[in-house]
């Protein structure tokens, strides 16, 4: 018997073919480095009890619909999941390529298809074992990310997480699609600068840690339609949030609690993260509210100050050697 270890696993993706949960490609694509994959399967049985059997166990066993999703937590070097999260990118590729993030709605064409339907992947998760034909291997079809979250604490790595719902899952025991991780360094959180109102940093530079976040509410059914699987998922109303905690100081305090939290002024704000001249990228959001602002009051140490910031609109602005987020 050999054992599954987990520096053998490997957890990629593979693009959309331009019909709904059917893959395209012959190797995997990085989501970033990731640090594990919780996959999230229910078969929902029905325990039925009926008159005749003469007996007080569960007369039978009936598997009604399946569920299937996931999280996968993963050290970003780029800002390719968060196309998948908003829809669409305009890529420019040189050298050094350029992304244009942003929102796409349910009237929409699919950015990589052109079909009227979100983004989709198909996310493969292999458990190898070197010169061993037993490899457990697992693909989710038509994966729709639900949600998208960045997320820093000083001192430490950027980390995403990744909320996905799933069509289906196929398991093999054949080898691993062909796949090789990206070397480049993964974002820190000194990368980092928060500028709000017109890129002022300012006061804001003693920021310790933030999490933006994206949801798209997802939309599941179970149609009559001759199979137990969901029918393709279709995006309700996308909520954004930007949690954000630093050192309280007189330079924005006022400006905060008065203007934006008591006074309720909308302003624009953004996140920036530059891991140098071939990896950046610019949160950009627009129509914000401070909808909280809480400072406590210790005896001693250092005062922060919580903040959280609902954005109307988001567009992210990134730079990387990533020819392009889309397959063509």
């Amino acid at each position: 018997m050999a054992q599954y270890m987990g520096d053998q696993n490997t957890v990629g993706f593979l693009y959309s073919s331009g019909t709904y949960a059917t893959a395209s490609g012959n190797s995997l694509n990085s989501f970033g480095l990731v640090q594990s994959h919780s996959p999230d399967e229910t078969v929902n049985v029905s325990a039925v009890r009926y008159t005749g059997t003469s007996d007080r166990n569960v007369g039978q066993f009936v598997t009604t619909s399946k569920d299937y999703g996931g999280t996968i937590m993963y050290y970003p070097q780029d800002f390719k999941m968060a196309f998948f999260a908003l829809g669409s990118t305009l890529d420019t590729s040189g050298t050094i390529s350029t992304h244009a993030i942003s929102e796409t709605n349910n009237d929409d064409g699919n950015e990589i298809t052109g079909a009227d339907n979100f983004v989709d992947l198909n996310i493969e998760d292999t458990h190898s074992i070197s010169g061993n034909a037993a490899n457990s291997q697992r693909t989710y079809a038509g994966c729709m990310v639900d949600s998208w979250s960045i997320a820093g604490t000083e001192g430490d790595i950027l980390s995403c997480d990744i909320g996905y719902r799933a069509q289906s899952v196929a398991y093999t025991s054949g080898n691993a699609t062909s796949y090789t991780a990206a070397t480049t360094r993964p974002f820190l959180f000194s990368d980092c600068k928060f500028h709000l109102a017109s890129g002022t940093t300012t006061g804001y530079d003693k920021m310790t840690n933030f999490t933006f976040s994206i949801n798209n509410n997802l939309l599941t059914r179970h149609y009559g339609d001759g199979t137990q699987l969901i029918g393709q998922p279709k995006p309700q109303n996308r909520d954004y949030s930007l949690a954000v905690t630093f050192d309280e100081n007189s330079d924005v305090r006022k400006t905060l609690y008065e203007t934006y939290f008591q006074g309720g002024s909308t302003f624009n704000c953004m996140l920036e993260i530059n891991a140098a001249s071939n990896s950046q990228g610019f949160i950009i959001m627009s129509g914000c509210r401070l909808t909280a602002d809480s400072v406590s009051t210790p005896n001693e140490g250092v005062t922060d100050e919580s903040i959280t910031i609902q954005p109307q609109t988001v567009n992210i602005n990134s730079s990387d050697v990533v020819p392009l987020f889309t397959p063509w």
